[in-house]
């Protein structure tokens, strides 16, 4: 039997993979419109990376550019829906922005390879 782990890199191509298809799957098989939400982000991209990307960013850090981007709320309103200040909340936006594209960077080197 074939040993399955998360340290195991096939393992984690694997996982992405089945990650990607399930979400291929639920956009053919529902025929509403995408689930975008706060806690969704990740559903706004068609491209498989940025997909896995976004959905590998920590979901604080989801939730803060959902917020920003998709509701184009303010700083102001953002803290206080997140009850964060303002300090916490430009650091976790800049740090998704940046978990966003470090992730971008390993997945498109993986590219899938199963």
């Amino acid at each position: 039997m074939k040993k399955f782990s998360l340290d195991n890199k096939k393992s984690k191509n694997f996982i992405d993979y089945l990650i990607y298809q399930k979400y291929l799957r639920e956009l053919t098989t529902d025929n509403s419109e995408r689930k975008i939400d706060i806690n969704h982000l990740e559903n706004i991209f068609n491209n498989p990376i940025y997909y896995l990307a976004m959905k590998h960013v920590p979901l604080r850090e989801r939730q803060i550019l959902y917020l920003n981007i998709c509701e184009n709320e303010k700083l102001n309103n953002i803290c206080q829906r997140l009850k964060l200040n303002q300090k916490r909340v430009l650091k976790l936006r800049s740090n998704g922005i940046k978990h966003f594209k470090e992730n971008v960077e390993k997945l498109s080197k993986r590219k899938f390879n199963l």
